[in-house]
């Protein structure tokens, strides 16, 4: 069993993974709807032990309004953005409301990262070799039986790379050819999401 789980670097990494499992039945979690750098990734999940002190209101800040939502942000990582939760004029409580979702929503990826599931994390944004080796370590130290691959995907065209509980792919090649919208948005419809993921699968099964 394997499963591919969103870590960034924005909302449109898990809406490929969602239509990929041509359903909404993952249930949500923590970086699936926010913007986020890999940097930001590991040191949340070097919290794994005291997230619910670490994870605080006193350090979500308020950036600004767009879309008739707040645009907050956690201030302990250098990126960690969150754009659909609240409203601009939330209240504390809904302050709460939204600590305690993310803590769930945290806490799920740790029931994955302790399962015997092979997970995807998949990562669409910059990323340079030390990111890789320290997202390996700090996810061996939360479980060191863990199975997972870490899965860069980018948009230049070049050769893919595989190391040990690493997959670098392009997206280059899955352009759809006969794609005639112009407007292309968050969404990146022109590309055959479906078909990199296959691929994936298939480059990485023992």
């Amino acid at each position: 069993m394997s499963i591919f789980i969103s870590i960034g670097s924005n909302c449109s990494t898990r809406s490929h993974i969602q239509k990929y499992n041509n359903a909404d039945s993952q249930i949500t979690l923590f970086f699936d709807w926010l913007i986020v750098d890999i940097e930001s990734v590991i040191e949340l999940f070097k919290h794994y032990k005291d997230f619910n002190s670490y994870f605080s209101k006193s350090h979500i800040v308020h950036i600004r309004d767009a879309n008739s939502r707040a645009h907050v942000k956690f201030t302990k990582v250098p990126t960690c953005e969150f754009l659909h939760d609240l409203t601009p004029n939330y209240t504390p409580k809904k302050l709460d409301e939204f600590i305690e979702k993310y803590k769930r929503r945290y806490a799920r990826i740790l029931e994955h990262i302790y399962s015997t599931t092979h997970i995807y994390f998949v990562f669409k944004g910059y990323l340079e070799h030390s990111n890789i080796m320290e997202f390996i370590k700090t996810i061996y130290i939360i479980n060191p039986r863990c199975n997972f691959t870490l899965t860069h995907i980018i948009k230049e065209n070049t050769p893919t790379q595989i190391l040990p509980n690493f997959i670098q792919i392009s997206i280059a090649p899955y352009i759809k050819a006969n794609f005639k919208d112009k407007n292309v948005d968050w969404k990146e419809l022109n590309y055959n999401w479906g078909a990199c993921f296959n691929t994936i699968l298939e480059l990485t099964r023992p």
